[in-house]
C-alpha cells in the first residue's frame, strides 16, 4: 500500500500480489525458523574456533586462511542472488498479470479464436521464470561447490601441517583428533548459515 499508484498501474496487480505472497512467506520463515537457526550456527562456529585456538593457535590460524575467500564469495553470491530474485519476482508478476488479463477476457479470447497464440504467449512468460530459476540453481550449485572445495583444502592443510606438528611433538594425536572434530563442527555451522542466507 506504500507504493505509488503509478507503480501498481505499470507493474500490474499480478506483480503486487506475487510480491505480497512471497515477501510474507519469507518474513514469516525468517522470524520463526531462520533467526534461531542462524544464531545457533554463528554461536557454534565461534565456540568451535575458540576451542581450536585453545588447543593450537598455529593450526587455528591455518584454518582461518580459508575464511576470506569464502566471505568474499558469499558477499558477491548474495548480491547476485538478490538481483536475480528481484528479476524472478518481476517475471512471476508479469506471468500472473498476463493470466489475470486473459482469464478476465476469456469470452473474448474464445470468440476471436486466439487461444493458441495466447498459450504461446503464456508459455513464454513461464519459460522466463524457469530460465531465471535455473540460473539461481546453477549459481547455488557453484557457490556450494566452491565452499565445499575451500573447506576440503583447509582440512587437507590442517592434516598436512598438523601431521608435521604431531611428528615434532608440538601437538598430540588426541589434540589433532579434537581439532578435526571442531573443524567438522565449524563446517556444519557455516553450511547451515550459508543455507539460511540462500533461503532468505
Amino acid at each position: 500500500m506504500a507504493l505509488p499508484p503509478s507503480h501498481i498501474e505499470q507493474s500490474g496487480v499480478g506483480d503486487a500480489l506475487s510480491r505480497l505472497g512471497q515477501d510474507t512467506s519469507i518474513i514469516g520463515q525468517s522470524l520463526s525458523e531462520n533467526l534461531g537457526e542462524g544464531l545457533k550456527a554463528v554461536l557454534g562456529a565461534a565456540v568451535g574456533v575458540g576451542m581450536m585456538y585453545l588447543i593450537s593457535p598455529t593450526l587455528t590460524l591455518i584454518m582461518l586462511v580459508i575464511f576470506p575467500p569464502i566471505s568474499a564469495s558469499s558477499y558477491f553470491y548474495g548480491r547476485f542472488i538478490r538481483k536475480l530474485s528481484l528479476k524472478t519476482q518481476e517475471a512471476m508478476g508479469d506471468m500472473s498479470k498476463l493470466a489475470e488479463e486473459r482469464l478476465s477476457a476469456h469470452r473474448t479470447v474464445t470468440a476471436s479464436n486466439t487461444q493458441p497464440s495466447e498459450e504461446k504467449l503464456y508459455a513464454g512468460k513461464v519459460n522466463d521464470v524457469y530460465s531465471l530459476q535455473k540460473k539461481e540453481t546453477v549459481a547455488n550449485g557453484l557457490f556450494q561447490g566452491f565452499n565445499e572445495v575451500a573447506g576440503d583444502v583447509g582440512m587437507i592443510g590442517l592434516l598436512i601441517y598438523g601431521g608435521f606438528m604431531v611428528k615434532s611433538g608440538d601437538v598430540s594425536v588426541g589434540d589433532m583428533t579434537s581439532l578435526l572434530i571442531y573443524v567438522n563442527w565449524i563446517e556444519w555451522s557455516l553450511n547451515s548459515e550459508f543455507t539460511l542466507v540462500d533461503m532468505s
